[in-house]
């Protein structure tokens, strides 16, 4: 018999999306069906055809141990699915089970509520030699193998490439939280050393519940008792993400999303106020609170600070979520 992997002259997956757009990802509950493709050159005594989804997320960590970094890593399997799509008559003797030509296996499979979204993110220490290790990521992919029998025992084909990859969104519903389209606010304040006085930072939103591509109104209102004058006010948008590594090691990375400088001129003794300052939530953003999934979390706040000079910033948070609506929500 020729060579296993000599007798395909190509194996692979491949995924319907909606639109023909890999880059659409699927819901958790959405069916997702496509199909087995293979070409063989020589016929293969095969035993059956399978095909599995699995969705992974790691974290990963890396720790100095003594004279040395070394990387961590830990899995959890979040989806596991499987279906055998072709299986040989156990009383055919024959070992051409697999004939020259083009044989094409649909399948199909729903995927369960409870997956989290895709999600890709790693950041590290300065210190370390290689930054880009601490983090985690959620991978969804698609893959086939043929079982076979030879005179050295059960082997398997895999399909070329190995896999492909497919997209998770698991959207946060903003219409079942209601408290999100309230007023909130936040406050700070600060004792101003070597100018006495403190200064105090007050920032009002609309509400804190967003899509994407939505601005985030808000107004400042900043009250400088201290002898310096507060020039202005920074606004950023954070996305905060903790990973836990053996339920016990939490690490928090955070990325700037949007930065919005508002000038002011607040002399002391002086209170100043501004509104209809808006930021707007970048497009493509992951939604917030990774459900699913225990060791990964994405959380945002929106974060004022009058700097300081010399000394650390008068500072503001205010959670948001990041979801959709039903207005909104893909068909």
């Amino acid at each position: 018999m020729p060579g296993l992997f000599s007798s395909l002259k190509s194996f692979t997956v491949v995924i319907n999306h909606k639109d023909n757009d890999q880059n659409c990802p699927f819901k958790p509950g959405d069916v997702i069906d496509g199909t087995v493709e293979i070409d063989v050159k020589n016929s293969i005594n095969a035993t059956s055809l399978e095909v599995n989804l699995i969705g992974e997320a790691v974290v990963t960590f890396k720790k100095w141990y003594h004279s040395f970094w070394d990387r961590e890593e830990e899995a959890e399997t979040v989806l596991e699915l499987s279906k055998v799509l072709w299986k040989r008559d156990q009383e055919d003797g024959t070992k051409e089970t697999l004939p020259l030509g083009h044989h094409s296996f649909p399948f199909k499979f729903r995927l369960p509520k409870s997956l989290p979204s895709t999600f890709k993110f790693f950041c590290g220490s300065p210190l370390e030699w290689n930054s880009n290790v601490n983090g985690g990521q959620i991978e969804y992919h698609a893959s086939a193998h043929i079982n076979l029998k030879t005179h050295f025992g059960e082997k398997k084909i895999p399909t070329k490439p190995n896999q492909m990859e497919f997209l998770v969104k698991r959207p946060v519903n903003l219409d079942k939280k209601p408290e999100l389209f309230k007023p909130a606010e936040a406050s700070g304040e600060k004792q101003i050393f070597c100018a006495g006085g403190k200064i105090e930072l007050n920032v009002q939103l609309e509400k804190t519940g967003f899509t994407e591509g939505e601005p985030v109104k808000l107004s400042l209102s900043v009250n400088n008792n201290s002898r310096s004058t507060v020039k202005k006010v920074k606004l950023v948008l954070e996305k905060r993400m903790y990973f836990r590594y053996l339920k016990r090691t939490k690490m928090k990375c955070t990325k700037q999303l949007v930065e919005l400088n508002v000038p002011l001129n607040v002399p002391k003794g002086e209170v100043a106020t501004t509104s209809n300052r808006q930021l707007i939530i970048p497009g493509s953003t992951e939604h917030s609170k990774m459900k699913g999934i225990d060791n990964i979390d994405v959380r945002y706040k929106l974060v004022a600070t009058v700097p300081i000079f010399g000394q650390s910033p008068v500072v503001a948070i205010s959670g948001v979520t990041i979801g959709e609506r039903d207005s909104n929500r893909a068909l």
